[in-house]
């Protein structure tokens, strides 16, 4: 009140409560907080603590959705394995298809080399034939003979390299 009142009058507070009972509580008050820094020091504390709460609130957000994406990237990192080891399998069962059709390839080959030396053998066999005038029938037996031949070697070569686990060794060895 005495600081509000002074400048009206065009004087110092400490002048106007002078040699009066006033003038000590007045000293003393020196060293309180005025009421308009002590206002501004609350208002300024209210703000700060709204400002602590907002940024607390999305720190929580923050680690909730950094949680969440945690929590997503360890389901994507165990899709990537799940995926790699279907890859390495796929690409296993690949390189086994690539091997098995090479051997599939050599023993076809065999095969078509052996049934064109047969049938070499039966043309040779049927120009004898023919020379000796025998049967068309004892040609055509040959040559059915011959076909069933071919059919067998390729059977048994393919056998040869991919063994039938439904039948003993004793009866590959029969063949």
């Amino acid at each position: 009140m005495i600081e509000s009142i002074a400048p009206v009058l065009g004087i110092e507070p400490a002048q106007l409560v002078k040699d009066t009972d006033a003038e000590e509580r007045y000293v003393k008050s020196g060293d309180f907080v005025k009421r308009a820094m002590y206002e501004a020091v609350v208002r300024t504390l209210t703000e700060y603590e709204g400002r602590i709460n907002d940024l607390e609130g999305q720190l929580r957000l923050a680690n909730e959705r950094a949680a969440k994406d945690q929590t997503e990237l360890g389901k994507l990192h165990m899709e990537l394995s799940r995926v790699t080891h279907e890859y390495e399998r796929v690409r296993d069962d690949h390189r086994l298809l690539l091997a098995s059709s090479r051997d599939d390839r050599a023993a076809l080959t065999r095969a078509i080399t052996e049934i064109a030396s047969l049938q070499a053998k039966l043309n040779i066999l049927g120009e004898e034939l023919g020379s000796t005038k025998q049967s068309a029938r004892v040609a055509a037996i040959l040559a059915g003979v011959a076909a069933f031949s071919g059919v067998v070697t390729v059977a048994s070569l393919l056998k040869k390299d991919t063994p039938d686990p439904t039948t003993d060794e004793e009866d590959n060895d029969d063949e």
